[in-house]
């Protein structure tokens, strides 16, 4: 009786184990869809700079454009082949500030450059 519960366990275990370590979780943002990702980033921005009623679904809007924009970007250059993706990242960046400077007031925006700049000091630290 006890060697059969050993066997048993030990079957158990080697059907089991398989079975966890190929469950792997999904890159962060890479199931959300654009208007999700928007959605998410016009809520922080609502936190953070104090968007009023009436700018929240404007700013998301253009948020949702551009995560449209860079996810085709992403896919038109490939992971092994960026070259010619700094440009355009550029030119999106500045047609999509346009459209924000319009709608935020402009010490909204001057909130939004600096939490970028910290947000850029930060990921050059981790990378030292």
């Amino acid at each position: 009786m006890k060697k059969t519960f050993v066997i048993l366990a030990a079957l158990a275990c080697a059907t089991a184990a398989p079975s966890f370590a190929q469950t792997r979780m999904a890159p962060v943002g890479a199931t959300k869809t654009p208007a999700e990702r928007a959605e998410r980033q016009t809520q922080a921005l609502t936190k953070q700079l104090g968007l009023s009623p009436e700018q929240e679904p404007k700013v998301e809007s253009i948020l949702q454009a551009q995560m449209t924009d860079l996810q085709a970007l992403n896919e038109k250059y490939p992971a092994g082949n960026r070259r010619g993706l700094g440009p355009e990242l550029k030119a999106s960046k500045a047609k999509y500030d346009e459209q924000l400077k319009a709608v935020l007031t402009p010490e909204q925006f001057a909130k939004l450059e600096q939490l970028r700049q910290e947000r850029m000091q930060k990921m050059r630290d981790r990378r030292k």
